[in-house]
């Protein structure tokens, strides 16, 4: 960043000589660290990036199973902070939130840019309730109609488009032990 910043301002110093205007290059330099910052707190500062992605297989009821990529938050922390301050999510792209024991979950939306779909499994991945289209930044408690011991948090919208129904199963490590070919 550095050396992109050092780059920018480089620039900046050369049309700014010509305009010879110093409270210009005080106004330009400081928009520049206010995006830079906001980067370093909002969009990047999320387990979704902080967390490596592992493969997630979704058998549906149909029987046919649909892969994706899932970030696994587990500590209360990571948890809390969840898909916030997101501005978009991949479409092969999930968040797997993991419990110890099963539970009526409850989920809200807030500092969450991006309309969700909430899948809620058992222990064995069965999905048991799905939530759909869930409120951009709404505070609202959404809970899951049935205990369930992982929730997964998807676009909205892909939900539907790929079949997926209350019956189907999620495979994935922290449920089975290991990712396995669902086929």
């Amino acid at each position: 960043m550095g050396v992109a910043f050092s780059l920018v301002e480089n620039w900046l110093l050369i049309e700014l000589a010509s305009m010879k205007t110093l409270c210009c290059r005080v106004s330009i330099i400081s928009a520049f660290a206010i995006c830079a910052s906001s980067i370093a707190y909002g969009q990047l500062s999320t387990p979704f990036y902080e967390i490596e992605a592992t493969p997630l297989q979704i058998v549906t009821t149909e029987g046919a199973v649909i892969e994706l990529e899932t970030v696994v938050v587990e500590s209360a922390q990571d948890k809390a902070r969840g898909l916030m301050h997101l501005r978009w999510l991949p479409a092969n792209s999930s968040m797997l939130f993991k419990y110890e024991a099963p539970q009526i979950m409850n989920f809200w939306m807030k500092n969450t840019h991006i309309p969700l779909d909430i899948w809620f499994a058992d222990a064995s991945g069965k999905i048991v309730d799905i939530v759909y289209d869930m409120k951009p930044l709404s505070e609202e408690r959404v809970p899951s109609a049935a205990k369930a011991s992982i929730a997964i948090e998807v676009n909205a919208g892909l939900t539907r488009l790929l079949g997926i129904t209350i019956g189907a199963v999620v495979r994935h490590a922290v449920i089975t032990g290991t990712v396995r070919d669902a086929r």
